[in-house]
This record gives structure tokens, sequence and C-alpha cells, in this order.
């Protein structure tokens, strides 16, 4: 059951590996020391076994996802394949063996985007399973440990010892994801000319990237504060403030506040039946907690409103011929290090249509 539950929680984009080592070690630790079991070091150990595991069959699976997303060329836009900082990641990568900069990219790297990451690279997947395996001692090891430890209770010497397992854990973590950006800016800094030069397997991603550099300009024109109207000002400043003050609120429930005015306390290691009556949405305070979720939610749908908005308000400029036009870039700037932060149209706005347009003013309105 553990092991099959981890794969499955590797496999969900928003699940961190944390959680499926902490689940590990909570769940083992406690069986092996019931009556007949194990003990203690014993469940620790094979917590940490079963994790590895589904670790690196998650990591095959997260890569053939990447493979398969990354035949779109939209999905290689995202990304950045024709962009120095990704080209550079993958230089890294492609290195055989245990290279410092490659072993930290893998171990301290999102574990989902990293190994789909990987699969959009094509990067060899013996050599990345390879450099993935010191996730065992810098991860796996310490958070199953801690995981156990949580059956224990906080109080006294267990807590003292769960708080500095932890504490490791997080600094080793910490300390890999600064190498790995400092390894990533070092072999900018060596190559980036080379690295920016255009590839031929890169010249389609290029080609719709310079396709949508009409769409973009108008879009970025269209978000400027000071072009937007005052209903549009008023859907992102509300979006933003609703998300901050719904975190806030229960973020200070949680961590501040003995009371809980929105959602139940509730550990890793209590039980549903028990403290929930049985009943997981027991655990929204009401009416308090389904409004401050409601705010979030709200929030989340302006937010994906305004996108959509402003993106049908630049395709309007597009259609119009309104194309802002901006600097040419300055010498030694490279075409290829352009941004692909504005958002994709959607479908509805039939840009691509738009684009097979012969005449910019004589085209057929677009209806929005």
């Amino acid at each position: 059951m553990v092991f099959g539950l981890g794969i499955v929680m590797f496999l969900i984009p928003v699940v961190p590996g944390t959680a499926v080592y902490l689940f590990s070690g909570v769940v083992l630790g406690k069986l092996s020391e019931e009556n007949g079991g194990p003990g203690f070091v014993a469940g620790v150990m094979l917590a940490a076994a079963w994790s590895s595991l589904a670790k690196h069959i998650a990591c095959v699976g997260q890569y053939g996802m990447g493979y398969m997303a990354g035949k779109s060329l939209k999905v290689q836009q995202m990304v950045g394949v024709d962009t120095v900082p990704t080209r550079a990641a993958e230089q890294i990568l492609r290195t055989k063996g245990f290279s410092v900069g490659k072993v930290c990219i893998l171990v301290a790297g999102p574990d989902f985007p990293t190994s789909m990451l990987c699969g959009i690279l094509r990067i060899n997947i013996p050599w990345m399973l390879v450099g993935t395996t010191p996730v065992i001692v810098v991860s796996i090891i310490p958070q199953c440990l801690v995981g156990a430890l949580l059956t224990k209770g906080n109080d006294g010497m267990m807590g003292t010892i769960s708080a500095g397992v932890t504490g490791a854990a997080a600094a080793v973590q910490a300390a890999a994801t600064l190498l790995y950006v400092y390894r990533i800016m070092k072999v900018v800094d060596a190559d980036g000319h080379e690295l920016a030069k255009a590839r031929p397997e890169h010249a389609a991603v290029a080609e719709l990237t310079k396709k949508e550099a009409d769409f973009v300009a108008c879009y970025n024109e269209a978000t400027e504060w000071k072009n937007m109207s005052t209903g549009q000002k008023i859907c992102v400043l509300g979006s933003a403030v609703g998300l901050v003050s719904s975190g806030l609120a229960l973020s200070g429930d949680s961590m501040l506040l003995d009371t809980p005015y929105f959602l139940q306390k509730f550990t890793m290691t209590d039980s549903i039946s028990e403290k929930l009556s049985g009943n997981a949405l027991n655990l929204i305070v009401f009416p308090a907690g389904a409004g401050i979720l409601g705010v979030a939610f709200i929030s989340i749908c302006m937010h994906l409103w305004f996108i959509r908005w402003m993106s049908c308000v630049a395709q309007a400029k597009l259609a119009r011929g309104q194309i802002p036009r901006e600097a040419p870039p300055s010498q030694g700037q490279d075409d290829t290090s352009q941004s692909h932060t504005a958002p994709t149209q959607d479908i509805s706005c039939e840009l691509m249509r738009y684009y097979n347009l012969k005449d910019l003013n004589e085209g057929p309105v677009i209806q929005l």
C-alpha cells in the first residue's frame, strides 16, 4: 500500500517528494513497533527502501510524461529550450556520472518538474537515475526518520531529535539548491555565447516565438497599469488582495492561534475517525472556514478571468493593427533570450488563424 500510494503521489504535480517520505516513515515506523514488528530502526530502513524505489520508478514515469509533452512546440517554448539558462541546465544534465551540478539539480530540484524537464530535453534515462540516487542520503532517509519520530510525539528527547533531523535535512536541501543555481550561472558565464547560438532542432520553436512576438507586445502593453481600465484594475487588485489575505489568515490560524477559526488543527499522525468523526470535511470550521476558502477560490477565478480578459484585449489590439513598436535589441543581445512569460491566448481568440491572414488591415474581424 505504501509503495503504491507513493507512486501515485509522485505522479501528482503538486505533491512534493517530502510528503511521500514522511508518509512512509509515519506508516512503516508505526507498524514496525507493533507486536511482532521488526523494530524502529528496521521500520525506518524499510520506509527508506520503499521510498527510494518509488522515487526512481516515478522519475521514469515523469520522464515519460515529459517526453510525450515535449513533442509539442508550445511546451518546448514554455520551458525555454531555446534560451541560454535552459540550455545551460541541459548541458549540466547531459554530463555522465556524479557531477556536482547534475546531482544538485536532480536532488534539490522540484521532483515532478525536474524529471519532466529531463524528458522534454531527452536526457539519458540511466544517467538521470544515477544522478538522482544521492537523494536517498540527502532527503529520503532523514525525512523517513522524521516521519517515524512523529509517531513518538514531539515531547522530550524525541522532539529534539526530530527537530534536529528536520533542520539538517532543510539545510542540506537549501545548500544543494544554491549550488545548482551557482553551477548554472557558471555555465552561462563560461559558455553563454555558444549556448545563445541558433540550433536547427529549435528552429520551429524560434519561429513560433517570432510569430507570437506581436501578440506578446500587445499583451505587455495592455497589462501596464496605466493602460488598464477601472474594471481591469479592480479585477487584478481584488484577486491579489483576496489570495494574499486568505493565505495569511489560514497561516495565522494554523501557527499563531490556539483556538481554530478556519481549519481544525490536524497533524499527519492524527486519526480522521477519532479527531474528525470519520468525515474529512469536518476539518473546515463553519462558517468562517468555508468563507475564507471561498474567498481564495473566488480570487483564483478572478485571476484566471483577468488573464483571459487581457488576452482578448491584446487580440483586439492585434486585429486593429495597434502593435507597439519597441526599440531594437542592443548589440550582442540574442533573440532567443526573450521572455516567454506572456500567457498563451485562448484558442477561442483564434490567434493562429489571425497569423494566417495575409493582410492585417483587410482581414476579417475576429469574434472574441
